[in-house]
């Protein structure tokens, strides 16, 4: 049990449940479900880090403080593939293992994300699961159901346990016209209701986005006119994980007589797990490799790249500034983004698209052809839809900041939902579900649960501290300085080196300031040595030393810039 911060609140049927992420953020969704002292952790993802946060790819839970209570995980049950619900897992894993759950395209993405973060280990705990399917992890009961979204398999979840019955959207839309895959199973979820579902975690994602968000198979006929109405080549550019978009792009090149040529590795490997699934063929002549491109007419021709959040060196980032190898942007080009801009990318999509129309290129986006781009995530009457055909008792809007939690909150209030009770909650707020189907919220500890840091390139975990010390660095700028030193009765200084990092002075003045607080650091320090009452440890000295060289660019730089000091002592 979570015996330290809630044992007052529980008895031994009580069924727990404990948004560790996604519930005030978008992205880190994570839930702790708990049940006869056992535990499964529903999805590990991650939030993309902001640009200020330098060096950092993404956030995700430190969930030590939970599992110092819980124990032992027995399971990682996967909703679908995307980051920001399988992100964090690799790390997760190495600390707790435990069987992993996941449908056959997430499985697929799990793999090729160990095998770049060197944790092979990790795949003989991935456990296939398909939608219908049920798993039995004692105490609990857990049946995968087909949901439509942006990626292919994603699933619900109904999670029993005692005579609890819990509902667990994960991500999802209703799309009564996709192709490739059925509508979402509302039928089971009806069966379901008619069972009695105690409490339901729904996605808040667009929660404020008012009717429908319409079917992948419109977008099929809007790209084939663009491409038939426009005459030179044009570039599509979406997230590369979203297969289905990929797929109507191609879908659309075929039926307009262009050939696509794919230039991001990502888009390739979705596009070739979409092949093993037999989801599309690429032997289809309408792909072509890059270096045939200039032996077509540009009508001829359309393009898929990365880039569609403005991400520093991604294709279309570099297309932007004429840096692509082999294609450079022309007057005649059609660029279409077909995605949302992420709350936090607006300043660099928006730059980008502009340097792409400085080069002459034509622009298009949702925000001036609202039909390029559909969303993978529910709008207010598809959640409508979902909560009544829920018919829950218990209700909790998940998956988004506070102020889309809200508006989901006000949606259900407003729908007339009788037998239903909407709960607002944030991360580390505990739902106590109790065997007489009440339910208590228990508000969250301070700083119960903190954040660590993914590090760009070495994919290894920091520490809020690590994080605060690296910006620190990258806001101030700092010194560095080596000392070997003689102490006896008097201080001598052998040797100094200084180096600065990222200060606004050239090396010539860093130089003569250096000389200048070498002097003054001799005299000084002889100065404390003499009225000293005792000799001081080579620890306290450093100190003096890192204390008195930043007192004194503080007051040429008027900052506390950071000052590392590495210092020998010699005995005369």
């Amino acid at each position: 049990m979570l015996a330290q911060k809630y044992s007052s609140f529980l008895d031994s049927n009580d069924f727990l449940c404990l948004p560790i992420g996604g519930c005030g953020e978008f992205g880190m969704n994570c839930t702790l479900y708990q049940y006869a002292s056992k535990s499964i952790i529903v999805d590990a993802g991650i939030l993309f880090a902001d640009p200020h946060l330098l060096g950092v790819d993404g956030l995700f839970p430190d969930i030590s403080n939970v599992l110092a209570e819980v124990g032992k995980i027995e399971a990682y049950v996967i909703t679908h593939g995307h980051e920001d619900h399988i992100g964090a897992l690799p790390f997760f894993y190495k600390e707790h293992p435990a069987p992993i759950y996941a449908t056959p395209w997430t499985a697929l993405l799990l793999k090729k994300k160990v095998a770049y973060l060197n944790m092979e280990y990790l795949l003989d705990d991935i456990r296939l699961v398909q939608a219908g399917d049920t798993l039995d992890i004692s105490p609990f009961s857990i049946e995968y159901i087909h949901v439509n979204h942006s990626i292919p398999m994603a699933c619900a979840l109904h999670i029993k346990a005692g005579n609890h019955s819990v509902f667990h959207s994960g991500d999802f839309k209703l799309d009564a016209q996709s192709e490739l895959e059925p509508f979402a199973n509302l039928n089971r979820i009806a069966e379901l209701s008619q069972q009695g579902i105690d409490l339901a975690l729904v996605d808040s994602t667009n929660a404020s986005s008012q009717g429908s968000s319409g079917s992948e198979k419109s977008l099929i006929a809007e790209f084939s006119q663009i491409l038939k109405s426009h005459s030179g080549r044009v570039f599509f550019t979406t997230f590369s994980s979203n297969f289905w978009r990929l797929n109507s792009i191609v879908q659309a090149c075929a039926a307009g007589n262009r050939r696509l040529c794919v230039l991001s590795q990502g888009m390739k490997s979705t596009l070739d797990f979409g092949a093993e699934f037999d989801m599309l063929s690429l032997n289809s002549p309408v792909f072509i490799p890059q270096d045939e491109v200039d032996f077509l007419a540009d009508d001829q021709v359309a393009l898929l790249v990365s880039g569609c959040q403005g991400e520093w060196l991604s294709g279309l980032y570099r297309l932007a500034q004429n840096e692509f190898g082999g294609i450079k942007v022309k007057t005649s080009d059609l660029f279409v983004f077909s995605s949302r801009m992420i709350p936090g990318n607006e300043k660099s999509v928006l730059r980008m698209m502009n340097n792409l129309k400085k080069n002459g290129a034509e622009v298009i986006s949702p925000f001036t052809h609202k039909n390029v781009h559909v969303s993978g995530h529910a709008y207010a009457d598809e959640i409508q839809t979902l909560a009544k055909t829920l018919n829950a008792k218990n209700y909790v809007p998940i998956h988004g900041s506070f102020t889309h939690l809200k508006t989901h909150f006000d949606l259900i209030q407003s729908s007339n939902l009788s037998e239903t009770t909407c709960h607002l909650i944030e991360n580390n707020a505990l739902l106590i579900l109790k065997e007489n189907k009440s339910i208590h919220h228990v508000p969250p500890p301070e700083a119960f649960n903190e954040s660590l840091f993914l590090d760009s390139e070495s994919r290894m975990p920091m520490s809020k501290v690590q994080l605060r010390e690296r910006l620190k660095l990258g806001e101030l700028g700092g010194i560095f300085c080596s000392l070997i030193c003689q102490v006896g009765k008097k201080f001598f200084l052998k040797q100094v080196v200084w180096k600065s990092l990222g200060l606004p002075l050239d090396e010539a003045t860093f130089k003569t300031y250096a000389q200048k607080v070498e002097t003054s650091l001799a005299k000084s320090l002889n100065d404390k040595f003499l009225i000293a009452k005792s000799p001081l440890s080579e620890a306290e000295l450093a100190e003096w030393l890192r204390i008195f060289v930043r007192k004194y660019f503080a007051k040429i730089l008027n900052k506390k810039i950071v000052v590392i000091i590495a210092l020998h002592v010699e005995d005369n």
